[in-house]
């Protein structure tokens, strides 16, 4: 359960960057 947490954070973080 701990990796699905991580990868969403991940996701989340690489979003933003595509957004800049």
């Amino acid at each position: 359960m701990d990796q699905d947490m991580c990868n969403i954070e991940t996701g989340t973080s690489i979003n933003i960057k595509r957004t800049d």
